[in-house]
């Protein structure tokens, strides 16, 4: 399995840290390719804005480059913390997380979008529980009641 992390650089260390107390050999997994850690800034806010298309390809291709390594499986959470930056485009977070669902039937992965409920407003709470399917809250998965599948 590989993990791919998406938070904003100054909890890249913390992060680290922590799956090492959990007993995560991070270096290990670090120089294998089995763990990425990426930047928010070099991701979702890429040059200043977020860009769901950009963000959708990426993960798409780093799906894609996983499942040609070899690899069964791959988790990626994003903390999405950097959606509160008000910058261009993060009017297009919905769409993105939406998108998503695109993505987990085609492949076989767990895409995670982390919000700190205690920095985001409740509306945009709400509003982001109805594009998934399944939340994890209180360390448990659950189908999620709040959740409306889009009409194709």
């Amino acid at each position: 399995m590989i993990r791919l992390l998406i938070l904003e650089e100054n909890r890249h260390g913390e992060h680290c840290r922590c799956l090492s107390e959990g007993g995560i050999s991070i270096h290990k997994k670090l120089v294998s390719g089995q763990l990425e850690v990426l930047a928010s800034e070099n991701t979702y806010i890429k040059d200043g804005n977020f860009a769901t298309e950009r963000m959708y390809k990426m993960l798409e291709k780093t799906l894609l480059s996983a499942s040609r390594a070899g690899y069964e499986s791959i988790r990626a959470c994003g903390d999405m913390t950097s959606a509160l930056k008000d910058l261009p485009g993060t009017d297009e977070l919905l769409e993105y997380e939406e998108s998503l669902n695109e993505l987990t039937p085609k492949h076989c992965c767990s895409l995670i979008c982390m919000y700190h409920i205690n920095s985001f407003s409740e509306d945009t709470i709400e509003e982001v529980l109805r594009t998934h399917p399944y939340v994890i809250k209180d360390g448990k998965i659950s189908k999620n009641p709040s959740y409306v599948e889009k009409l194709t």
